[in-house]
């Protein structure tokens, strides 16, 4: 080869090394660049149920709070956790934080809707005596 060629391939070889390394150092920062994330697969939801599990995935986050008490998650960043409903809307905060102290907030409400067919304790008979008078 010509020395022409050689300091070609050089050059090429030395800007591909360096793009190369440029592209993992931002994919090694990904985390210190967008911060912790909360995947939610929606924002609100209709149940008839009193009870609903609330899932998602966590990315980034070392430590994730639903409504203030702790929610554990998987190596993964999945998440579950089942609450109790009250008639109407009810408003979930689920709160993440990362290991350099940022945060991230989202909201998930969820309308509880007691449907007609639902069991209901039958009323209490009226008291009656059934001593003579």
């Amino acid at each position: 080869m010509t020395p022409l060629r050689e300091n070609r391939l050089m050059r090429l070889s030395l800007a591909l090394f360096f793009v190369l390394f440029i592209l993992y150092g931002l994919y090694e920062a990904s985390a210190l660049l967008w911060g912790p994330q909360i995947t939610l697969p929606e924002d609100a939801i209709v149940v008839s149920e009193p009870h609903a599990a609330i899932r998602g995935i966590a990315a980034n986050v070392s430590s994730l709070f639903l409504n203030g008490t702790v929610v554990t998650m998987t190596e993964e960043g999945a998440f579950e956790k089942t609450v109790t409903l009250m008639p109407g809307t009810n408003r979930f905060l689920l709160i993440a934080h990362d290991k350099y102290g940022r945060t991230r907030e989202e909201a998930l409400d969820i309308l509880f809707v007691e449907s007609p067919d639902a069991q209901r304790p039958p009323p209490r008979a009226a008291a009656t005596s059934s001593a003579p008078l």
